[in-house]
């Protein structure tokens, strides 16, 4: 083998070694290091929508009516904007008021329902459809949402379906792995955030909530797959403990 060649095959190995050195953290966190889960930010479509939404020109577009036409847009639906209410948490705020549940089906136009609309485009806010006036007005007082407008942009983008089937695939991907854990802890089965009922698992930072301790899960892709390991190795633990306790109390016998 010439020198040439040597040379070149040292240099090559010396240029992988070092790509794999200044890389190799790149796709993975540190056990030690704590996972902020506990906030609303999307970071599945933030970057997407920053390079890809244009500037909205609407200023003094009614906020009823962009909502009207979002739900059209992701749901096929027809709704009056003068039924629609807009505001975070409104399931709660719906059940306080009326001791009954919001319907979860869009296509339920004919009852008061919710549209997960986070779930649906990763903006942090709900649209109700109410269907009783002084319901309505009485949820419209106690509710603003600076959130939707960023919905503006992606609508005059026409982003919105794309965003819909992402999240879509996404969130039920995320939802089957978090069932498969079969942790008791687990309070809700869909939407974009997880509530759990206790959350011991170390190094996730939830988020305190009526509903439960709150994770957001419109994370990373990496900001998951970690948290989700984290979980299932918390989960053999405790199995392993049990299964302990039991040989001792069985030897004790």
């Amino acid at each position: 083998m010439s020198y040439y060649l040597i040379t070149s095959f040292i240099v090559a190995v010396i240029a992988i070694c070092y790509v794999w050195y200044m890389t190799r953290c790149v796709n993975t966190i540190s056990d030690t290091t704590v996972l902020l889960l506990n906030t609303d930010d999307n970071h599945l479509l933030a970057d997407w929508y920053n390079s890809q939404a244009k500037p909205s020109l609407s200023f003094d577009i009614d906020e009823y009516v962009v909502a009207s036409r979002l739900l059209k847009s992701l749901y096929d639906i027809q709704v009056d904007p003068d039924l629609l209410v807009i505001g975070n948490d409104l399931s709660l705020q719906y059940t306080t008021l009326t001791r009954s549940h919001l319907s979860t089906d869009p296509s339920n136009i004919s009852s008061d329902t919710l549209y997960d609309i986070r779930s649906s485009i990763g903006v942090n806010t709900d649209v109700c459809l109410i269907h009783d006036p002084v319901l309505r007005n009485k949820l419209r007082l106690n509710n603003t949402s600076s959130s939707f407008i960023e919905v503006y942009p992606i609508t005059d983008s026409g982003l919105e379906t794309i965003a819909r089937d992402y999240l879509t695939q996404i969130l039920k991907y995320r939802w089957a792995k978090i069932t498969d854990l079969n942790d008791p802890h687990i309070i809700n089965n869909s939407g974009s955030f997880l509530y759990l009922r206790e959350c011991n698992i170390p190094n996730i930072e939830p988020a305190p909530s009526s509903q439960g301790l709150r994770i957001n899960l419109l994370c990373s892709n990496l900001e998951f797959e970690t948290f989700i390991t984290r979980w299932s190795r918390h989960l053999s633990h405790i199995d392993n403990l049990t299964l302990s306790h039991l040989d001792l109390a069985s030897c004790s016998f």
